[in-house]
């Protein structure tokens, strides 16, 4: 199982991890200058 459970988990985290990105990035246009990072997206 951990054979198959590796790749599948780094997958999902890097999708997760783009859907963050994605909604911090809407945020931080929304709100003008995004408070979760110091530098622009």
């Amino acid at each position: 199982m951990n054979k198959i459970k590796k790749p599948h988990s780094l997958l999902s985290g890097s999708a997760v991890f783009l859907c963050l990105f994605r909604a911090i990035r809407a945020i931080s246009q929304s709100t003008g200058n995004g408070h979760f990072s110091g530098k622009p997206l």
